[in-house]
């Protein structure tokens, strides 16, 4: 057995000391190695897209943006098919902004409508498909 003496304590401890620095000196580098990979333009570029694809949110905004871009098109070219008339031509952006606006505050009521009515001309186009194929067998 070895005498337990000061000397021999003071060694463990400096021993024991050492390598908890060691440990925590490989923390360190492997936490500071994690933070330069996550800080490299390209990584973050892939987070913030990966994000941004995520977030339901941001996903309900750019649908909704589109649904209203997308209507307030369409309802330029119908109202104010193209003309060269440059009073004509401003009333049709100003009547754009305002349908895109109306239609991306209800975009919810729209797409229930248009589900509705695909439903509707589905379910009307197999009703149809139903009654010829009956009335050829007969």
């Amino acid at each position: 057995m070895k005498n337990i003496t000061p000397n021999n304590t003071l060694g463990n401890a400096i021993k024991l000391l050492e390598a908890k620095r060691d440990e925590e000196l490989r923390e360190l580098k492997e936490q500071f190695r994690l933070t330069y990979d996550s800080l490299k333009p390209i990584n973050l570029i892939k987070n913030t897209f990966k994000e941004a694809t995520q977030s339901t949110d941001l996903k309900n905004g750019f649908g909704n943006a589109a649904i209203g871009i997308a209507s307030g098109f369409v309802a330029r070219k119908i109202f104010f098919s193209s003309s060269r008339n440059p009073i004509r031509k401003l009333a049709g952006i100003v009547f754009q902004s305002i349908v895109s606006g109306l239609a991306a505050r209800n975009s919810n009521q729209i797409k229930s409508t248009t589900q509705k009515l695909v439903h509707a001309v589905t379910n009307r186009i197999k009703s149809n498909g139903k009654e010829i194929s009956k009335n050829e067998f007969e």
